[in-house]
């Protein structure tokens, strides 16, 4: 051994050593009389640092069957990952002893936290974090296509069987969507004064997963009846006659009528 010290208040058979900070060997130099001194085998007492438990980082919210990746930092010691439910009640994960944890497919919210122990050190925890696990998004149902008359009109949509949270959209094509941003969140959704037909469907996105979309509904818009003008001769010889009219500039299904004496009941 070199830098070899001598503790001369030490001489008994029993030797304490107090505070240390590094490994350290150590021996006994034993005399009897007149004879040489005895040397015996050296002993070593190996320092370990303190714990440190370090903290953990990493995605804390997830989809339904996605996991994610924490990462445990600044830890000094052996690790040892653990898992909870409720924050409360921990075990330990079989195999997780790295930096790194990466958890499986998850289906309901999950604790994690690391167990760190530096040799005999006593072992401490790192910071807990709570892994959320929102449920897939449901894109739904929409109810209440309907057809109305240009102008003044109002048509109700419904979104049942969905999942996440929801923003109305509309299109006059069915192929180029904008959302609606007057009262356009709630699972109703009410078109009014259309003039075009316009079809209605509902984005819907849970939490952190992937956004889906509705199916679609589809308010038919008519435009306004117009009678037109009927034309053709309008005086003929009361024997064998025929007379042909003619409808010009009408908007909608026509149902030709007669009267006797010109009334329209």
């Amino acid at each position: 051994l070199s830098d070899v010290t001598d503790h001369s208040d030490s001489t008994g058979v029993r030797f304490t050593a107090n505070n240390l900070t590094a490994t350290t060997y150590y021996r006994v130099i034993v005399k009897n009389g007149a004879c040489s001194n005895d040397t015996g085998s050296a002993m070593a007492i190996t320092v370990n640092e303190v714990s440190l438990a370090g903290t953990i980082s990493g995605t804390n919210a997830v989809c339904n069957g996605t996991g994610t990746t924490l990462t445990l930092a600044n830890s000094r010691g052996s690790i040892q990952w653990q898992s909870s439910a409720n924050g409360s009640t921990w075990s330990a994960i079989t195999g997780a002893t790295s930096a790194t944890y990466t958890a499986p497919s998850l289906s309901s919210s999950m604790y994690y936290r690391a167990r760190v122990k530096s040799g005999v050190c006593d072992s401490l925890f790192s910071n807990s974090v709570l892994v959320t696990v929102s449920p897939a998004s449901v894109g739904g149902t929409v109810s209440g296509s309907a057809t109305v008359c240009t102008g003044v009109n109002s048509t109700q949509f419904t979104l049942s069987g969905n999942t996440g949270t929801i923003q109305w959209q509309s299109s006059t094509d069915s192929t180029n969507w904008g959302n609606i941003l007057l009262n356009g969140t709630s699972g109703t959704y009410t078109a009014t004064d259309l003039s075009t037909t316009t079809w209605y469907r509902a984005r819907v996105t849970s939490g952190v997963c992937s956004v889906v979309t509705s199916s679609v509904g589809k308010v038919t818009v008519s435009p306004a009846t117009v009678a037109g003008t009927a034309s053709g001769d309008t005086t003929v010889c009361a024997s064998g006659n025929t007379v042909t009219m003619r409808l010009t500039g009408s908007v909608g299904s026509i149902q030709w009528q007669s009267s006797a004496d010109g009334g329209r009941s």
